[in-house]
């Protein structure tokens, strides 16, 4: 199938761009999961050929965008997580315009899809370049990029300059617009309320601002029970002959992380410790700096000894 693909002036982008916003502003309850039938996949089948077409027309476009991209990702690791939001934003068009218009839909004009396309591909890169700029991970930046169905792409900027969460770390704020896409604001207005309500609650006085943050976030709905059960295995842990020489950093960790089974978490690390402390190189580095090693980097903590410690290896 041989489709024509046209040429996008700035005002064009600003139109597309705009259209696709209005179709994010309806779409906050619009169930984008689910089976999606046979009249889906042939408008998926028309997308397809229409983004090879535009592939052809705008390869040099592409190849400037790639390229302002190069030092911060690959191709091969922006195509598919590109399709993958693509497929959604389909979806999302698909659901919001037979809803809006009784089933009479431009899905089917291949025009209409290409704008589509421009639309979600312009926010799509704009997104990594903000992520790029902000230092951001690259699993986030990507992770970010693909929900442009739900976010503009100064979603991340917007969360970081936002003085109502400055309390809460921005890794932790990327996490909500990675996790809570439907409206991250209001999940983090929910842990901003949880952790006032924990500060107040006198069994929980002694903890540690991080460990309240951890445990809302990660436990939103039942964050007292997962807290209380922290509490009892931090408390067992301690009184532990076998965990309780270990530096309390390390114990929490276990606790925090790993619940259902801390001692395994924790005999992992005394083994590391054992193997360290037999190396020659390691036989004058202190215990707690070992521990330290295992604990922050488990798969190769040689690594950080080695460029802390100037040890020969």
């Amino acid at each position: 199938m041989s489709i024509e693909s046209k040429a996008y002036s700035f005002s064009d982008a600003k139109a597309v761009i705009r259209r696709r916003r209005n179709i994010k502003a309806v779409s906050h309850d619009t169930n984008l999961a689910g089976s999606r039938g046979l009249a889906f996949e042939e408008i998926l089948e028309l997308s397809d050929n229409v983004l090879s077409s535009m592939k052809i027309t705008h390869r040099e476009w592409i190849k400037t965008k790639l390229d302002s991209l190069s030092g911060y990702l690959k191709d091969h690791e922006i195509e598919p997580v590109f399709k993958k939001g693509l497929e959604i934003t389909m979806t999302q068009e698909h659901r919001v315009l037979k809803k809006s218009i009784n089933g009479t839909y431009d899905l089917q004009d291949p025009l209409y899809v290409q704008d589509i396309i421009a639309g979600y591909t312009f926010e799509f890169y704009q997104s990594l370049r903000i992520s790029q700029r902000m230092g951001i991970d690259t699993k986030t930046a990507l992770g970010i990029a693909q929900l442009s169905y739900r976010h503009n792409p100064n979603i991340l900027l917007r969360l970081k300059h936002d003085p109502r969460y400055k309390s809460i770390p921005l890794s932790f704020r990327n996490r909500a617009a990675l996790e809570h896409p439907k409206n991250p604001e209001r999940f983090l207005d929910g842990i901003l309320a949880t952790i006032d309500r924990l500060r107040k609650t006198p069994k929980y006085k002694d903890l540690d601002q991080s460990i309240l943050l951890r445990a809302a976030f990660g436990n939103p709905r039942n964050t007292e029970a997962f807290l209380d059960n922290f509490i009892s295995i931090l408390k067992n842990l301690a009184e532990s002959s076998k965990y309780g020489v270990l530096i309390p950093s390390t114990r929490i960790k276990a606790a925090l992380d790993h619940p259902k089974d801390p001692e395994r978490f924790l005999d992992g690390i005394i083994a590391t410790i054992d193997r360290l402390i037999g190396m020659p190189e390691y036989k004058d580095v202190n215990q707690s700096v070992l521990e330290y090693a295992a604990l922050q980097y488990p798969s190769d903590p040689e690594i950080y000894l080695k460029r802390s410690h100037k040890t020969k290896v």
